[in-house]
């Protein structure tokens, strides 16, 4: 062989590594999101078991019920004829509410982590897996802050 043909020869055989190389790039990246989606769904679904075990420690229908009697309250028009009392009636109902937003947002952002995930897989889009995981790991902290308090 001449020179020039060997030459073809070794940049073909180069230029076919190279897109083997790509090649098993691809399919690595496509086997880490399929993993990666399935660590951020079951972490998903754990964390809606776990918030909903929290819905029920807090009782939800409750906490409505005593928000809506405390803002009731709230509008007395002798509220303030007694400071203190005024005063713990505004904390209890900022306490109150404080506890059922918290709940209310844990839930929109798993639901939202859940879209986004779902997305991912119809588009295959690790922009959207990674929104996922975001939201995911924001609402395990939040769950785990609500948890420990």
């Amino acid at each position: 062989p001449t020179k020039a043909t060997s030459l073809r020869s070794f940049t073909s055989r180069r230029g076919t590594a190279y897109r083997a190389r790509g090649h098993v790039r691809v399919c690595a990246m496509a086997e880490y999101r399929t993993e990666t989606n399935g660590v951020v769904k079951r972490s998903l679904e754990d964390l809606q078991v776990r918030i909903n075990a929290a819905k029920e420690v807090v009782d939800m229908p409750a906490r409505n019920a005593q928000l809506a009697d405390l803002e009731n309250q709230a509008e007395a028009s002798d509220l303030w004829d007694s400071p203190t009392k005024a005063q713990a009636l505004m904390q209890a109902i900022a306490s109150v509410r404080g506890e059922l937003e918290a709940m209310e947002q844990l839930q929109s952002d798993l639901e939202d982590a859940q879209v986004a995930l779902e997305f991912s897989l119809e588009d295959d889009d690790p922009q959207l897996l990674e929104e996922a995981a975001s939201l995911s790991a924001r609402v395990e902290e939040g769950l785990a802050k609500w948890e420990t308090s």
